[in-house]
This record gives C-alpha cells, sequence and structure tokens, in this order.
C-alpha cells in the first residue's frame, strides 16, 4: 500500500512511504487496569466481569458475579386461612418484582373466655412477640441469642400447634363461673410449677388439679414451636413427670428447653382444657452460660394500699450456679408478676401494685423456670 504524502512548489510529487501498522495487526495486548463488567448479575442469577485489551476485543481474568439475592417486602395476606382451607400470602422484591407465596396455617382462636383472660393476665410479663431468631440455646453467645425466641409462647398458654384445640368447648359461650373456675384453677396449678434438670432430663412439676382427668406435658427447645405432647398422663392426681427425650432424641443438657402442662377432663367424650401452667424456660445444667432459679425470695408477702396508691414487690432470686447469668432477655423475664384479680388491683411487668377497688386478691411472682412466690393485696 503506498500513499501520497506531501507537493513541492505546485509541483506534484510522490513519496514512497510504507503505511503505519493496522490495529488489527498489533503483537501485543494492552490490558486495561479495571474489570468490564460483562453480565449483569441479577436477583437470582449470576452475572461476569474480565480484563479487557484496550485495542482489542480479546479479555482475561473472567469471574463470576454471585447473584444479588431478592430484596422482599412484608408478607401481604391475600387469602385468610380457614377451618378447612390453608391461607396464602405474598412478598414483592424491592429489586426485580418477583413475587413469592406461603401458605398460612388456620389456627383455632375459639379458646374460651376463662382461658383468654387468664393469658392476658400473663401479659405483662415482660415477654414480647418479638421474630424469632434462630437461637443456638447453648449461651455460648450474649444475651442477644435468646432475645426473641419464642414468638408462639411470649404470651403464657398461648402455644402454637397445641393438640387439644379441636377438643375443647371454646365454641361455646362460658358462663362467668366457669371463666372463674379455669382462672382460679390456672392460677392454682401455676403455683406449684417448676422445672429443674437432672442428669438425664427434666423433671417438671406442678400442683394437680381438681376434677381433673390427666395432664399433657408439651416440651421443646427454646426457638422451636411445640409440637404434639411429649407425655401424656391418665391419672387425676399427677403432679409431676421427667423428661428425658425431645424429637426422638436424647435430651441435650447444653440447650434451653421450654415447658407448660395442660390440666383436662372429660366431657361427653372429649377432652377439655380445664386449666394450664404458665411456660416455663430451663438452662440445661451444661449450659456455659446460663443458670436457673433455686428459689425466689420475697421481702414482703402481704400488701395493703388504697386505690389509686402504688406500691413495689421487692423480689430477689438465688440462683443454682453463682457464676452464670440469669435466663434474660425481651422474650424470657428474670421475673414475671400476675394479678389474680386485675379488678381489685394490677401488677406490672417491674412488680409495681396498683390498688383499683375495695377488695383483695394475690399477686404471684414466677422465675422464668416457675418458681414461684406469692403475694397477698388488699385493697382498701
Amino acid at each position: 500500500e503506498w500513499l501520497v504524502t506531501g507537493t513541492d512548489l505546485g509541483r506534484y510529487r510522490f513519496v514512497i512511504a510504507p503505511s503505519v501498522e493496522s490495529p488489527d495487526e498489533h503483537t501485543e495486548h494492552i490490558w486495561e487496569a479495571d474489570y468490564t463488567v460483562d453480565i449483569a448479575p441479577a436477583c437470582n442469577k449470576k452475572g461476569s466481569r474480565s480484563i479487557h485489551c484496550s485495542l482489542c476485543d480479546e479479555v482475561k481474568d473472567i469471574e463470576t458475579i454471585e447473584a444479588l439475592g431478592h430484596i422482599y417486602g412484608d408478607w401481604k395476606t391475600v387469602q385468610e386461612a380457614t377451618e378447612k382451607v390453608k391461607g396464602l400470602q405474598k412478598r414483592v422484591c424491592e429489586r426485580c418484582g418477583s413475587e413469592e407465596f406461603s401458605y398460612i396455617e388456620w389456627e383455632d382462636t375459639s379458646s374460651s373466655s376463662g382461658q383468654n383472660e387468664y393469658r392476658t393476665a400473663h401479659q405483662n410479663s415482660g415477654q414480647t412477640d418479638k421474630d424469632k431468631a434462630g437461637t443456638d440455646e447453648t449461651g455460648s453467645q450474649t444475651d442477644k441469642m435468646i432475645e426473641g425466641t419464642d414468638q408462639e409462647s411470649s404470651q403464657t398458654g398461648n402455644h402454637a400447634g397445641g393438640e387439644l384445640q379441636e377438643d375443647q368447648t371454646g365454641t361455646q359461650e362460658n358462663s362467668e363461673e366457669e371463666k372463674a373456675e379455669y382462672i382460679a384453677a390456672s392460677y392454682s396449678m401455676s403455683s406449684g410449677f417448676k422445672i429443674d434438670q437432672n442428669g438425664s432430663g427434666l423433671i417438671v412439676k406442678w400442683k394437680s388439679v381438681k376434677g381433673a382427668d390427666g395432664y399433657y406435658v408439651y416440651a421443646a427447645y427454646s426457638g422451636k414451636r411445640f409440637g404434639k405432647p411429649v407425655k401424656t398422663i391418665a391419672k387425676s392426681k399427677a403432679s409431676s413427670v421427667h423428661i428425658s427425650r425431645l424429637g426422638g432424641k436424647k435430651l441435650k443438657a447444653a440447650k434451653i428447653c421450654k415447658v407448660y402442662v395442660e390440666a383436662y377432663k372429660m366431657v361427653d367424650g372429649t377432652k377439655k382444657n380445664i386449666a394450664q401452667t404458665i411456660t416455663g424456660y430451663v438452662a440445661g445444667r451444661k449450659n456455659p452460660t446460663y443458670t436457673n432459679a433455686k428459689k425466689i425470695k420475697i421481702k414482703k408477702t402481704t400488701y395493703t394500699v388504697k386505690v389509686g396508691e402504688t406500691k413495689n414487690i421487692k423480689a430477689q432470686i438465688v440462683t443454682v450456679c453463682k457464676n452464670k447469668k440469669l435466663l434474660s432477655s425481651k422474650s424470657i423475664s428474670k421475673l414475671r408478676y400476675a394479678s389474680s384479680d386485675a379488678h381489685i388491683a394490677t401488677v406490672d411487668n417491674k412488680g409495681k401494685i396498683k390498688g383499683v377497688k375495695a377488695g383483695g386478691c394475690v399477686v404471684y411472682v414466677y422465675a422464668a423456670n416457675g418458681y414461684a412466690k406469692t403475694v397477698k393485696i388488699t385493697v382498701k
């Protein structure tokens, strides 16, 4: 190839010279310093990047870029669950608009008004409905490991998967007398409720309920939902049980467990729940961080207050191991308080009582593992 490169004094002169090397004929690549994204990653699709030559289309050092993953918003109910049909909920990815669907299991909320009133009385125990946080229950982490452990049991007796729901007669309106009997029986049953761990398992105790035909004992590791009863006791005066296995396996002595007990009575061939304990939590004897209450000390066991007046209950826990911490978080309070009659006197989660109207009642003070003391309240 030849080129005309100039003229001389108006007269054409041809100078013969070779052309500059074509870019397609270079012998060495000139690599760019930074990576170039060749395929952009998506929520559920991987991408790639590489180093490009600035002179040609050659690339090197090809790398995979991991998928970004979905960023989902909150769940929204599409269809409510019923007794016969599961519900449906969905959430949408804020990045790509992809939708994810999930079934909603139906939960029987028709428990008797007496049960609801008993459960409400325990909502001041300092427990919340925080999102579950998948605890490791060994105590090897900070206190946050047990925070938000039990959404389904954060209110006493409000258990998920309770097997007695279909047998309860809560679909019918209970009389005021039945309500009062249920509440009184539940408080009495819980007053003797306690959980300890020995060498081979859990020892659960409660106060037997007058008129009961048997008891269901529920247990699970903290952070897990209650399932079917781990023990069924068809004895009216039973008041204790030993649990050595959970989920078909030997109990793990380093984990935190939760337990509650239901009393039932046979009514027209079905089992009716007539009382239940609070939900108790117990740290395993091999747990490296947490220990349990051995007893509760109350400085004063009787209080007299006027209507509108407040006083504070002073309680102290004696622990099993002095060099370990008590179970405590937003889901598990060191101490829980409940009034047997909030129409007479109320009590908050700090143990502050307040007179409402003249009369007498009892305030129950519970440790996490169920150990309890009673305080007599008189309102004038």
